[in-house]
Formats: C-alpha cells, structure tokens, sequence
C-alpha cells in the first residue's frame, strides 16, 4: 500500500474537520470586495486588461508571501457549520457543541446531546457575545446550526434543525420529529422571531437575506414542509428540497418544493446583487427545477451515484437555468457560492473524470472540482485538485479555498507540501488561474472547513487543530486531551 493510502485510517481523525471531503458540506459564505493588490494583473488581451484580462491576456503571477495572517485563535472545540462576516468584519460562526465550551464570555453547558451555538467575535478574532440554543425536555436530542448570513445593519439569521423542544429566545418551540430552524437575532444577538419548519424530517441548510428585504432559506424535508404557504406534502421516504422567501417578520412571501424522483438534498444557498438565488445540492435520479429534468449520471438507486445539481431561480423563485454537474461513478457538493458579477462557483468531490465546456476534471480517487458558470449558467471554467473543503468569492471574482491536504497539493503556484498534513488557502483569478496558495502544518492535525471574505479584502477561515501549528504570528496549541476549533485571519 503506498503511504497515501496508508494513513486514510489517521485522517478518520480528521473527520472532526466537519470538511465535505469527510461527509459534510460548505458553508454559505459572504463576499465582500476585494482589494485593489489581490491577484497581481496580468498584462491585457484582447477585450480586457488586468485582472479581468480578455483572451490572450498573461495569467496572474503567483505572488511569494500572498498572505499574511492577522491572527490564528483557539478556542474551546466546537463543531463548525456556518461562517459569515458582517459590514463591520465581525465574525459569526454556528454550529454545535457537547459538553461545556467557553468561547470567552463564560461557559456554556449543553443540555441536549448536543446544542447549537452562534458566536460573534470583533475583527481581531475578539470575543463579543455567544449564545446557545438547547433542549429544554430531557431527551436527548441534537440542535445544530448549519447556516449563517447577515445583513448590513449587522442583524444575524441563522438556519439549522432541532429535535424536542427548544427555546431560541421567542418561547418553547417543539419539533415535529426532526424539524428544521430559522432564528432572526439583531447585532447585539438579542432574539427578534423565530420559527420552526417541517414535519417528519427537515432541515434548513442554506440562508441569506434579500437584497430588497425579508429572506430567503433552502433546506430538504421528508413529510411534510408548511411555510406559510402551500404545505408540501412528499409520502416517497425521499428528501425532497424547499426554498423560500419571507418577509422582515418571518412571513410568507412564497415557496417551492423540487422532488420527482429518488432523493434530492440542498445543501447551499448565495444571492447576488438583484436578489436571484443560486442553490447547490445533489440528487441520485430526476431533479426538475423548472427548466425540464435532470437526471443522474449513475445508475438509479446505486450507492452513492448523487450527482450535483446547481440551479438559479429569481427573485420571485422563477426558474432562470439549471445544470447537473457529475459523473456515473457519483458526486458531493461542497459548496455554492456567487461573485461581485452574479458568477456562480461550485466546490464537489469528484467520483470520475467528467467533463464541464471544455474542461476535464480528473479523479485519482480522493479529488475535488471547482466549477464556474456564468450569470446565465454558461459554463466558464473548470478544474481539478487533489483536496479542498470550503469555498469562497470576493467580488473582483476572484475564487478562495481552504481545508487540508496530505503531503503535498498543487493550487497552480507549486506544489505546497507537508509532511503528513497541511492546511491550506489558495486563491484562483476570474479564469481559474492559481495566483495565491499557502500551507501551514500542524504537529498533529487539523484542518480549515469554512472560508469567508471580510469587507477589506482579508479571508477569515474556521476549523480545528490537534496540536500546535504556527501561521507565523507565533505558534498556538489546543489542550493536550482535545481539539481546539480554529479562527485565523489573513490579509492579501
């Protein structure tokens, strides 16, 4: 066995990365704009110049030191499944957590199995407030924060799914089975509403606010699904996906069910500047979201055989165009995220080569594809790479990645090397084009699951780390017996 292979038993360790490459998925991620000195301009080509060079324009050249870290901080382990940056570049993270953890503003105790969390740290990765949401009977059940936006006046909307019954700061609210979560908190993380969503089996995977008010949400149910609206009802024991638009006060505006046949699962949700909404998810048969059916690569019903759907939908959910991206072998989404331009980039595992336009995305087993389309679903880039977990863009459409690789990667600017484990971010131009990566290895391991851009141009990144690792503002550590979730800072 080589010794890639080798150490796959160690990396089940890393699994507590909460990395799509270990099962779980990306984040919603901000955008904000990028500095003027992000990627280095190439000369112009035809129709262009700098960084948004035409055909014929030089690539980018890979800058040596392209990132320098502000700060890199431990704090208490927690499970990290939502980043967001606000206008002021304060950080919120949710997620969930067991046990007693301390972010900085005393501990907090979970009640249930395990309870979710919504942190927000000052620009220097300072404590500000944390709260936790927790189960109020005393069965156990699971809480957890999977998506996280904010607006800019700062006010935070955090989507997840619960069991039980479960205060989120409005009065006892109780699940129906396993239900879905939506909570409003303003910038001072007081509660304003909140709401519970599904019956049966439900989540809410994906949250954003309108660019001309109220909300917009996406999740996957199995039951029943009432926002307010119509209520779906899906009797196929399949996960069926949902969005929705709500007003200010958590009101109906409208809804949507996609679900036809095998099981459909929306993991991502990103608005652009005019309100039109990008959805990343999977599906393993026939997915319509309006523009006709999908339909997977692989064989009906075979073990994981998902492919990756991307779909646009307007401000009014009507359908605008949708593409399924994926092989016959099966695909994972990692994330969808959208640029200054309403560009639409999408992360996913990769099961066999495929092709997207005129890319090929190569597999040796263990790879991921970055996938660009236009704001119209034109097809504008693809590539290929040997790891990433999470996915971000700025709005000079430039795509950042972050997460953890074994020995060595290659981002487009040399190889980045390690040697067992490293954790990375790399940046790629408008054409896809590496002009930025850097590595930092632990003593033992860690990785970095979500990524986010401030308003300055700096990239915030959250994980976890065993060990000690420096960034090169002075090494930290996690306690000797745990985990320590990680939050550093970096500027171009």
């Amino acid at each position: 066995m080589n010794r890639r292979g080798s150490t796959l038993r160690h990396l089940a360790l890393v699994c507590a990365l909460a990395t799509f490459g270990c099962g779980a998925r990306s984040s919603l991620d901000d955008w904000a704009p990028a500095p003027a000195n992000g990627p280095e301009a190439g000369e112009g080509g035809a129709g262009g110049s700098g960084v948004g060079a035409g055909a014929g324009g030089s690539a980018p050249v890979c800058q040596a030191g392209c990132l320098e870290v502000a700060f890199a901080r431990p704090f208490d382990y927690a499970e990290v499944t939502g980043l967001a940056v606000d206008a002021r570049g304060n950080i919120l993270i949710t997620g969930a957590f067991e046990g007693t953890v301390d972010f900085g503003g005393g501990p907090l105790v979970s009640t249930g199995y395990k309870d979710a969390f919504v942190l927000k740290l000052d620009p220097l990765g300072r404590h500000l407030w944390s709260r936790r949401f927790g189960e109020l009977s005393a069965v156990p059940e699971l809480q957890a924060g999977l998506a996280i936006a904010t607006d800019a006046a700062g006010n935070i909307l955090v989507g997840g799914h619960f069991g039980a019954t479960t205060d989120f700061g409005g009065g006892p609210l109780a699940a129906q089975g396993k239900s879905g979560f939506i909570v409003l908190l303003d910038a001072s993380g007081q509660h304003v509403w909140s709401t519970h969503v599904g019956a049966g089996s439900a989540a809410v995977r994906g949250v954003g606010f309108h660019p001309a008010g109220g909300i917009v949400v996406t999740g996957d149910y199995v039951g029943t699904m009432d926002l307010g609206g119509e209520a779906f009802i899906d009797r196929r024991d399949e996960p069926s996906v949902f969005v929705a638009r709500l007003d200010a006060a958590g009101g109906h505006v409208w809804s949507k069910s996609f679900g036809r046949s095998g099981a459909v699962q929306s993991s991502t949700l990103a608005l652009d500047a005019a309100g039109n909404i990008a959805l990343g998810g999977s599906f393993d048969v026939v997915v319509d979201f309006g523009g006709g059916p999908l339909r997977a690569a692989g064989p009906s019903g075979a073990a994981g055989a998902s492919d990756i759907f991307v779909a646009s939908l307007g401000p009014d959910g009507e359908h605008r165009w949708s593409q399924r991206l994926g092989s016959v072998a099966g695909e994972h989404p990692g994330g969808t995220v959208v640029d200054g331009a309403g560009n639409v980039v999408s992360l996913g595992s990769i099961g066999q080569t495929f092709q997207f336009g005129g890319d090929t995305l190569t597999s040796d087993g263990d790879a991921v594809f970055v996938a660009k389309l236009s704001a119209t679903g034109a097809p504008t880039f693809g590539r290929s790479f040997s790891r990433a977990h999470a996915l971000a863009a700025d709005a000079a459409g430039n795509t950042w990645l972050a997460g953890a690789f074994l020995y060595d990667a290659d981002f487009g600017c040399g190889p980045l090397t390690a040697k067992l484990q490293g954790l990375f971010v790399a940046g790629l131009d408008p054409r896809g084009e590496g002009f930025c990566s850097v590595s930092f290895e632990p003593s033992e391991y860690g990785g970095l699951s979500r990524i986010a851009v401030d308003p300055t141009g700096a990239l915030v990144a959250v994980g976890n780390l065993k060990g000690t690792i420096d960034f090169g503002a002075g090494p930290i550590s996690s306690p000797e017996v745990r985990e320590s979730m990680l939050v550093v800072k970096l500027l171009p």
